[in-house]
């Protein structure tokens, strides 16, 4: 039946006149040309409900495209229909109405009521320049798209020009230092736009004509490709990006840990000094990065393998220093998780356990700020795990005494903003950034040991970048869309589905605006104290602290102290919930090995922790699913924060205790 329907279709558009053909997965348009550089051929092609590829020449047939499709795909084909109107003729999926103008080869994307998404420049927007780069022939092309006054855009990779929102801004994409390109936006109107190019490329312009509109150039291809994606939301455009560019696995537990590089110890014994003094401290860490075997001297590192005897007997993982390539290859070694630490980055690179560490930005507060915008940036372009690398470009040149106090409170806000990262890695012993006795060693190591406090929820979060393609690092937009005070901040951002964080990014500052996005209302983190969604207020921001604040309706579980991640030391299955009130609250606990791929086959459980905020009720639901080494039994100790009673965030806090075997338990909370 479907062979005959098509048939008939094809029938149809041919003895209608319409100068275009329906494909087993799509559309094709013939357009006439005045020159050999005007666009012949248009192609819409449906890749899933709400992704629509779409392919333009002005050759005489379309190129084989090396689509970064994943292998999770539909299996076949959705349903989708087609229908012509007038000059347009329309491909309509269940999400999606996807039109061209069979005039112009103008493409619109539209949701099922006929909105309109995002369309090409009317007239088509397409321009193709025949070029030849090293005696290959192709074509320069320029893409131009419409773009409403109070749209917003997100997204471009890793960029060191500290812009948040790229509406009438310009940006060059290619890989080279800091630059880690990725050709793919968000808008705010809740769609992706992933523009498929291997060569250098530009977004915007500096054409006043274009400056509003949303423009794109490549410097070389055989014909235009792009991905357009649809969703509710931004969260489900990323979700569908990992559709096409591949999901992002959960990384070793250990990853999530703090890091400290020591690529740059002079002697076996001083490498092994340092480390002894972080166990001794009781700093948590779990990763250390040295150099490369065949840099060391000899002389000085004498027996390489008594060095990573002692490193490993110390619960500690040597890690590779970072690469400065990422190839597509990537394996997970049998049953093990994979996990790369590199300086590259790529479209895609979250399907091979690829985390990037900005590491080439100079030491300097505007620097520091401008990281919170590239990472954000970075987040949303699918890539859930990022950092930067805390004093890598001062060691061996610290500045003069005379400005010896600015550059320790430098590196403690750096520190305080790393904590809440997914990756966390220093250059830097908490003791080479200031003296023992100092403020600034206190809250160097207060925030290294509440990292691992908050491993239980952390964790949960790279759980659900893989199970629901979450992002943990997550711009305001993502989670406030509808609230448009929130387009421009650059340097504040949600921090996994409870913590908004907002580094300070200023030498001196006490305090810091913070606007407090629309929601039920938001709690201070350190005091409890409740205060209205909607709002810049002035936050305190002492040298120690960092200001955070948690969004009424939340749970945060967090765990007892531990050294690393693997430490089960008496009392590690004790976890104490967190729980704001003001609105409903749910959160799903995650737990697993921490090491293998058993996650895959399902070998992990989970603990749905809900919050009735009608009932004032707490019920911590059946335990599903399990794991080899699962404790069967856990302690909870509820602490409620509510407006008429604040409580600070305090891990040892006592709270009524829960035991809990694994069956459902119900309490009241307030």
């Amino acid at each position: 039946m479907s062979v005959l329907l098509l048939a008939s279709l094809l029938v149809c558009a041919t003895s209608c006149g319409s100068d275009y053909t329906i494909d087993p997965d799509g559309v094709t348009v013939k357009m006439s040309q005045d020159s050999p550089s005007d666009v012949q051929l248009v192609k819409i092609q449906v890749v899933d409900k709400n992704i629509i590829h779409i392919s333009a020449t002005p050759a005489d047939e379309l190129a084989a495209t090396s689509a970064p499709l994943a292998s999770d795909k539909p299996a076949t084909t959705p349903e989708f229909t087609v229908a012509q109107t007038d000059d347009t003729v329309t491909v309509t999926t269940s999400a999606l109405k996807t039109s061209i103008v069979l005039t112009t080869g103008e493409v619109r994307f539209a949701d099922t009521n006929g909105n309109i998404l995002l369309q090409e420049q009317h007239g088509g927007g397409k321009q193709f320049t025949p070029t030849e780069i090293n005696g290959t022939s192709g074509y320069s092309v320029k893409q131009v798209f419409e773009s409403p006054a109070d749209e917003a855009f997100y997204g471009l990779g890793l960029q060191p020009s500290g812009m948040m929102n790229y509406k009438s801004k310009s940006e060059e994409l290619f890989q080279k230092g800091d630059n880690t390109s990725i050709p793919f936006i968000v808008s705010n109107k809740k769609y992706g736009l992933l523009m498929d190019y291997n060569t250098r490329c530009s977004f915007g312009s500096n054409d006043a004509a274009l400056q509003e509109k949303q423009s794109w150039w490549n410097e070389m291809c055989q014909q235009l490709d792009y991905y357009f994606i649809a969703s509710n939301s931004i969260d489900g455009v990323i979700s569908s990006y990992r559709r096409l560019t591949g999901k992002a696995p959960i990384v070793p537990k250990r990853a999530l840990g703090n890091w400290l590089d020591c690529s740059r110890a002079r002697s076996q014994e001083a490498l092994l000094s340092t480390l002894r003094e972080l166990r001794n401290r009781q700093i948590p860490i779990d990763n250390i990065i040295i150099a490369d075997s065949n840099k060391l001297d000899r002389d000085s590192f004498p027996n390489l393998a008594a060095i990573a005897d002692s490193i490993r007997a110390m619960n500690l993982y040597i890690a590779p220093q970072p690469t400065d390539s990422l190839q597509p290859n990537g394996g997970s070694g049998g049953s093990s998780r994979a996990f790369t630490l590199t300086h590259a980055g790529r479209a895609g690179q979250q399907c091979l356990s690829a985390a990037t560490l900005n590491c080439q930005a100079p030491l300097s507060w505007n620097e520091m700020k401008s990281q919170i915008a590239a990472g954000l940036n970075f987040s949303i372009c699918g890539t859930p795990y990022w950092g930067t690398a805390i004093g890598d470009t001062c060691i061996g040149s610290q500045p003069a005494p005379a400005s010896i106090d600015e550059w320790c409170e430098l590196n403690v806000r750096w520190v305080q903003f790393s904590t809440f990262c997914p990756i966390a890695l220093s250059h830097l012993a908490p003791w080479e950034i200031a003296p023992e006795d100092s403020a600034a060693y206190q809250s160097v190591t207060h925030h290294a040991r509440l990292r691992y406090r908050l491993m239980p929820y952390l964790y949960t979060l790279a759980a659900m970048t893989w199970f629901n393609d979450y992002t943990i690092m997550r711009p305001l937009i993502m989670d406030f869309t509808a609230d448009e005070a929130v387009n421009d901040i650059g340097d504040q951002y949600m921090f996994g589905t409870a913590i908004m964080v907002a580094p300070v990014c200023e030498y001196g500052a006490r305090s810091r605006t913070v606007y407090l996005p629309q929601c039920a209302g938001w709690y201070d983190f350190y005091t409890g104290n409740f205060i209205a969604a909607g709002q810049a207020i002035t936050a305190e921001a002492p040298s120690g602290q960092i200001p955070l604040f948690v969004r009424a309706g939340s749970i945060i579980p967090a765990g007892q102290l531990v050294q690393h991640t693997a430490d089960n030391a008496e009392g590690n299955n004790t976890i104490r919930l967190y729980v704001y009130e003001g609105a409903d609250a749910q959160f799903n606990l995650y737990e697993d090995d921490g090491t293998s791929l058993g996650y895959q086959q399902g070998h992990f459980s989970t603990i749905p922790i809900t919050y009735s905020e009608s009932s004032k009720t707490l019920t911590i639901g059946n335990r599903k699913g399990q794991y080899d080494g699962m404790p069967n039994d856990r302690n909870f100790i509820v602490i409620p924060v509510g407006k008429n009673h604040p409580r600070p965030f305090d891990p040892d806090m006592d709270g009524a205790v829960i035991k809990y075997s694994g069956r459902e338990v119900t309490v009241k909370a307030m």
